[in-house]
């Protein structure tokens, strides 16, 4: 039924020429201007980069990337929290750990020269700390396990599980065996690598090449010859063209991916809405799942699993029944509701059963903007 609507109105439209090219021209200009999310609170458009809604200066849209927790490049600079960094090495750029990253001229800690800020002391830890890694008193230890052959001389806590000193390499408090500490290198996600192999969450990646190892984003990474989700290959992919597009999502020149899975239908350019809604040249999806009849003209995510196009309300990529797409406001909590009913989860509920808890929901989510 939808789509024969759709083809009703295209042949109204047609009519006219000249207006249809002046319609269509006016849309073009709109989408073309329309900034894109490419993770972490970055997003771009054709012309500009924005952080969090504000001006990325000096950022070259097109070459512009997310590298993860704040930190991105474009082909002439490197950025955190989309402040540029001076002097950072774009070629050798690259994120470590939880806030660190290095190129090869320095060290940065959250986008700041790391050399020229005060490292913690034993006086920073007032206690053993429960998880991860911690020095105390002259100790090492993991999860409060005294770690008794740890060098704390040279000790580095890492991320993902990960430590190392001058001799070894530590995997949740234990010696890796076979791991090389002088060469080690702790990417995200559970992924490292040292001078003969590479690693996810303490176990050999088998045929990984150390060498061209890197880490894209998210689960994903590659080498010279394979693409790799949460350490396992996936079959096909094309390292060259490999990049992530955003949360879970990524491409390559034959394929988009969802978590390391084809998309089964996409194709064009693909756009990570956020949410868990994806979109490319024709076509919407959910969770790489393709959302039958949605219209990728005027889709548009609201937020909590809500989203609407021009004819329909979705929740979590499922059509709403009797929902009105133009009346339908995310209330938080899980709620949302239209001019003729209330929906719970993309149920509908009673109103008058449900307005209490979401009135207190509406009033949380005011307050939470307004801080």
């Amino acid at each position: 039924m939808k789509k024969l609507i759709i083809t009703f109105t295209i042949c109204l439209v047609c009519a006219g020429a000249g207006e249809l090219k002046a319609v269509n021209y006016s849309v073009a200009s709109v989408q073309q201007s329309t900034p894109r999310s490419i993770g972490d609170g970055y997003t771009k458009d054709s012309r500009k980069v924005y952080f969090r809604g504000n001006e990325v200066k000096y950022a070259v849209p097109g070459s512009f990337r997310n590298l993860g927790s704040g930190y991105a490049k474009d082909d002439f600079a490197v950025f955190y929290n989309g402040v540029k960094i001076p002097g950072a090495s774009v070629s050798t750029f690259r994120p470590t750990q939880d806030g660190y990253a290095t190129d090869n001229i320095r060290t940065y800690y959250r986008g700041k020269d790391a050399s020229k800020m005060a490292l913690p002391t034993e006086d920073d830890y007032p206690q053993i700390a429960p998880e991860g890694y911690c020095i105390y008193e002259g100790k090492v230890y993991y999860n409060a396990v005294e770690m008794e052959d740890a060098d704390i001389d040279s000790f580095l806590g890492r991320d993902f599980g990960y430590a190392q000193d001058a001799a070894n390499v530590y995997y949740n408090g234990k010696v890796f065996p076979g791991a090389e500490a002088g060469s080690f290198e702790c990417f995200y996600f559970g992924y490292a690598k040292d001078a003969k192999k590479v690693y996810f969450n303490g176990q050999e990646i088998v045929n990984g090449l150390p060498d061209s190892f890197d880490w894209v984003g998210h689960g994903y990474a590659k080498d010279a010859e394979r693409v790799y989700y949460n350490g396992q290959e996936i079959k096909n992919a094309v390292p060259y063209s490999f990049e992530v597009t955003g949360e879970d999502y990524a491409k390559d020149s034959k394929q988009e991916y969802y978590k390391g899975e084809p998309v089964a239908g996409s194709t064009g350019t693909f756009e990570d809405l956020g949410d868990g809604y994806s979109k490319d040249e024709y076509k919407v999806f959910y969770n790489g799942k393709e959302i039958e009849d949605a219209m990728k003209g005027s889709f548009k995510i609201l937020g909590d699993g809500y989203a609407v196009d021009a004819m329909s309300a979705y929740y979590k990529g499922v059509e709403i029944e009797d929902a009105s797409p133009s009346m339908l406001e995310n209330l938080g909590g899980g709620y949302a509701e239209d001019n003729n009913n209330r929906y719970y989860m993309g149920k509908k509920v009673d109103k008058e059963e449900k307005e209490n808890k979401v009135d207190k929901e509406r009033v949380k989510r005011k307050i939470i903007n307004s801080l």
